[in-house]
């Protein structure tokens, strides 16, 4: 028989749901119901740091370049953040009417659902 573990204090802290995005997406698969929902969560681990404090001298770093490609989110974020719209009248009407579905939470555009979640737009 196992002995119980004895515990001098315990304490509870709740995280507001953008700080605990991964135990929510987990929470979330657990309570579907969904046929199509996959039931296995990819987990990995990590065995060494995949970042070192200091570079070897014989082992240059690699640096990997990504690429900026404008998206569809550019201009509503920068009609949100700054008031700037195109110059062209019919651009600038679509993305006033677009703008108001959407807000800004910590740098990234969320979309506001019918009920008031907001939804991460990709």
């Amino acid at each position: 028989m196992r002995e119980a573990n004895n515990f001098d204090q315990i304490e509870f802290i709740q995280l507001p749901r953008e700080y605990n995005e991964d135990a929510d997406r987990l929470a979330y698969s657990a309570s579907s119901s969904g046929k199509m929902l996959a039931r296995v969560i990819p987990v990995d681990v990590l065995y060494q740091p995949s970042i070192f404090e200091k570079p070897s001298n014989s082992d240059p770093q690699q640096v990997n370049v990504i690429l900026y490609e404008p998206s569809w989110i550019d201009p509503i974020m920068t009609f949100i953040r700054d008031g700037v719209l195109p110059e062209q009248r019919d651009k600038a009407r679509k993305i006033r009417l677009n703008a108001a579905k959407y807000a800004i939470v910590h740098n990234q555009l969320y979309r506001r659902s019918f009920l008031g979640q907001k939804l991460l737009a990709i």
